[in-house]
Parts: structure tokens; sequence; C-alpha cells
């Protein structure tokens, strides 16, 4: 029997379930409005959850693409920077102020070598980049997303 449910909770606090009763997690776009403490905390509570060969699926926005945009490297398209709080179009520093802040929303920005350290360092085994995943990801915000995914270990 499989059993689904929502429940609208303050994430940065303990989750009112059982130890070991969830096989599957998946995040998106969520971490990056979380200090890194934050971030931290419901990794460790993620894993609490889990099943033993559980999984937690990530996405996070991609802070490179935008360093490489300020860089003049590769150009971000101009609908990504549509949320006029957070961008000025000043200069091409305000790319990076739009993914590092967005208007006082985000705390923590994301590189794929990071979100692979953050997962491993929380005690997730067979830390690996995914692809898009066309059941569960937006594809609209594909272009900007970094994918991860990690096991609870059995022992």
């Amino acid at each position: 029997m499989t059993l689904q449910c929502d429940i609208y909770w303050d994430l940065r606090l303990p989750i009112p379930l059982p130890s070991g009763l969830v096989s599957k997690i998946y995040s998106s776009q969520l971490f990056e409005h979380l200090t890194y403490d934050q971030g931290q905390g419901l990794l460790r509570e993620s894993l609490r959850l889990l099943k033993p060969g559980g999984t937690f699926s990530f996405c996070v926005p991609s802070a490179r693409i935008y360093v490489e945009h300020y860089l003049g490297i590769k150009p971000v398209p101009d609908e990504y920077f549509d949320w006029e709080p957070a961008f000025n179009n000043t200069t091409t520093i305000d790319a990076i102020n739009c993914v590092a802040y967005m208007d006082g929303e985000h705390k923590y920005m994301f590189d794929q070598e990071n979100l692979l350290h953050i997962l491993t360092g929380a005690g997730f085994k067979d830390v690996a980049e995914r692809e898009f995943d066309s059941e569960t990801d937006r594809p609209e915000r594909d272009y900007e997303s970094l994918y991860a995914i990690g096991t609870k270990p059995y022992s």
C-alpha cells in the first residue's frame, strides 16, 4: 500500500512523522530559500525520515549560469530576469544579485560541485547528478536548474 500525504509545515522545524517511514523525498527550488545551516537541518531531518535505501531527489537553481553570464561566457535568456523585485538591470552584476538574493528570498547559492558535496556531507550515499525528470521537474525551470540524488544508507 502506498500512502501519500500533504503536510503544511515550517521545514526549519522537525517534521512530525516517524523515522524511517518515507521511501522518496523530492525537493524542487526550496533549498536556496534556506540558510546553509537550515538546509543542513532539513537534510538531516530528511535522512531521518527516509527508509534505508530511500532516495532524496534535489533540484535547485544553478548559480554558475549567472556567474558565466556576468563573466561574458554565456548569456542567460532575458526571461530569467522577469521577476522585477529581484532584477535592477543596471549592469551585468545584477545577474548575480538576482540569483543570489532574489530580493531577499534567496539565502544560499549552489553549483553542481557543492550540491553533491552537501548531500554527501549530510550522510547520503551513492550521491550523483541526475537528469531532468519530466515526471517531477518543471520544464520551465530546467534551463537554470541543477539536479542530484542521494540514497539513505542501509547501516
